[in-house]
């Protein structure tokens, strides 16, 4: 399996989205942002504001941050894990050392 050091942006965007949207699609984040608009607008701007963010965020972090937030959740989610599509990659965060965070 291959080490979470190097994985880059885009795998580590993968992996947060399967997580965080229930799949690592590259319109999956879109996708929940237009549902939850579709319940409700004003939850809906909010949603496509977080979904902004978290994008910025994988884009701006480091290598080492991406890699600390990812073995964090893997650590905190264990059980919610072991059922996305990408849990095989997620195992590979518990076999790899911990960066010291930046």
């Amino acid at each position: 399996m291959t080490p979470i050091q190097n994985y880059g942006q885009n795998q580590a965007k993968r992996l947060l989205y399967d997580l965080m949207f229930g799949s690592a699609q590259p319109r999956a984040g879109q996708d929940w942002a237009d549902d939850v608009w579709g319940l409700s607008p004003t939850l809906g701007e909010s949603a496509a504001i977080a979904l902004e963010v978290l994008d910025k965020l994988i884009e701006t972090c480091s290598a080492a941050q991406l890699q600390a937030l990812l073995q964090d959740l893997h650590n905190a989610y264990p059980e919610m894990i072991q059922d996305l599509g990408s849990a095989q990659e997620w195992q590979s965060l518990g076999q790899g050392s911990r960066p010291e965070r930046n």
